[in-house]
C-alpha cells in the first residue's frame, strides 16, 4: 500500500492559503487536470454557505506530472458562471479568478483521514484500498464573504502537511499567530 521509492510528495503548509497549482509547482512538478463536471446547481447546504440561490459546481481530477492525485469539488457563487462556463479549467482556478479581480484572502479548512470510496478510487485510477485526506475549505475574500467552498480528496501517499501549533494564549505571539486567518 505504500508509495514507491523515489516518488515525489507534495508538501502543503497549512498556514498559507495556496492553490493546487501553486503547491504542485512548489514541488517542482507539472500541474494538470481533467474536468469531470461543470454546472450550475441548487445544493441547499452549499447555497446556504455561499448565501446564493444557485452555485457553480466544478469537479476536477487534478494531476501532478500526469498522475492523478486529487479530486477537487469546488463551489463558487453563481456570478462566477460567465467566467468559468467556457474556461480551460485544467489550469489554475485561483489564477483565473484573480485575473477578474476576485482574490481570496483567508480560509478555514477541516482535514479528515479516511479510506477512499469506490467512486473516488475510480476517479483517481486506483483499484486497491486507498487512504486519503479529505479537506473541506471555506475561502473568504478581504471583506469576509465566503467566495469558495471546496471538498477535496487527496491521496494520502502523495502529500505531507505542515502544522504550526501553540499551546496557550501566551504563546500566540509566534509566527503562526501572525499568519493565522481571522475568525
Amino acid at each position: 500500500m505504500g508509495r514507491r521509492i523515489g516518488e515525489k510528495r507534495i508538501f502543503r503548509d497549512v498556514r498559507r492559503l495556496t492553490s493546487f497549482t501553486e503547491d504542485i509547482r512548489a514541488a517542482r512538478m507539472r500541474p494538470g487536470g481533467v474536468l469531470v463536471r461543470r454546472r450550475l446547481v441548487r445544493n441547499a447546504r452549499v447555497c446556504a454557505r455561499l448565501r446564493e440561490r444557485r452555485v457553480v459546481e466544478l469537479v476536477r481530477v487534478r494531476t501532478a506530472d500526469g498522475r492523478r492525485i486529487c479530486i477537487e469539488n469546488t463551489f463558487l457563487p453563481e456570478a462566477a458562471w460567465p467566467l468559468v462556463r467556457d474556461a480551460d479549467l485544467t489550469r489554475s482556478l485561483y489564477r483565473l479568478l484573480e485575473s477578474r479581480g476576485e482574490r481570496l484572502a483567508t480560509s478555514r479548512e477541516l482535514l479528515e483521514a479516511r479510506m477512499a470510496t469506490a467512486g473516488e478510487r475510480r476517479l483517481l485510477g486506483v483499484s486497491r484500498p486507498l487512504p486519503v485526506v479529505s479537506i473541506a475549505r471555506e475561502a473568504f475574500d478581504a471583506k469576509g464573504r465566503v467566495r469558495e467552498f471546496t471538498e477535496n480528496v487527496l491521496r494520502a501517499d502523495r502529500y505531507l502537511f505542515r502544522f504550526e501549533l501553540t499551546r496557550d494564549r501566551a504563546a500566540r505571539s509566534g509566527p503562526a499567530a501572525r499568519t493565522a486567518p481571522r475568525r
